[in-house]
């Protein structure tokens, strides 16, 4: 059985308090840790990569198990045990390695089982960004299309409503114009008439005035020269009696 830890001390410090309540020598004692100290310099590889004797573990073992600690019979079996654990450290040292190889193997393959599940992810990750990103970039020009739209809309219904109200303005002012014209053509007419009537009503009153003026002359003159005329007569005849008388005398 293969222990953790470093045990050779700690077997060397057990052997020492079991040595004294033993009442063994110093010099056993001695030579019992020099000789553990050996075995502990032996299984120095086996250590440096995490592993020490039997020694240390099958202690554990004995005091987890509460085995007689008053026994020298149980201290020679033990240092037994440790003696054959020395000579076999080179197997177990293999066979350590090899299990070592084989955890080692399998790390690497649950290291590149993990980075390639972790590669997978991040391509995942990736693409549902690149995803992401390019439906938002498809609404943004959505919205930015509609919004464009609708101003061109807007700009156009405001151009035609301009355009309505211009023409609307200039039918007015035509229209305000041609009325003003006919307005102005009727008040012309209208003082033309008034004007050709008042001539024409004044000649009229005129001409019959001269007439009337040229009526009552020529009647006057017919009358007056009537009246001179019998006046003549009767003093033509007058004259003509006269003269007959003074003839007759």
């Amino acid at each position: 059985m293969i222990g953790r830890g470093r045990g050779g001390d700690s077997v060397s410090g057990q052997r020492q308090q079991w040595g004294g309540c033993l009442g063994l020598t110093p010099d056993r004692l001695t030579s019992q840790t020099a000789a553990t100290r050996e075995r502990a310099a032996f299984n120095q590889p086996l250590s440096s990569v995490g592993y020490t004797s039997t020694l240390h573990r099958s202690s554990r073992m004995s005091q987890q198990a509460e085995l007689p600690s008053h026994s020298v019979e149980y201290l020679k079996k033990l240092l037994t045990k440790d003696r054959k654990s020395a000579s076999s450290g080179s197997t177990v040292g293999g066979s350590i390695g090899s299990s070592r190889n084989s955890s080692n193997n399998n790390n690497s393959s649950n290291s590149s089982s993990s980075n390639s599940s972790s590669s997978v992810v991040v391509v995942v990750i990736e693409v549902v960004v690149v995803v992401v990103v390019v439906v938002v970039v498809v609404i943004v020009v959505l919205v930015i299309t509609r919004v464009v739209v609708l101003v061109i809309i807007i700009i156009i219904v405001v151009i035609v409503v301009v355009i309505d109200v211009v023409i609307l303005v200039v039918v007015v002012i035509v229209v305000v114009i041609v009325v003003l014209v006919v307005v102005v053509v009727e008040i012309v007419v209208v003082i033309a008439v008034v004007v050709i009537v008042v001539v024409v009503v004044v000649v009229v009153v005129v001409v019959v005035v001269v007439v009337v003026v040229v009526v009552e002359v020529v009647v006057v003159v017919i009358v007056k020269s009537s009246f001179y005329y019998e006046f003549i007569v009767q003093a033509w005849f007058m004259y003509l009696l006269r003269w007959s008388k003074n003839e007759a005398n």
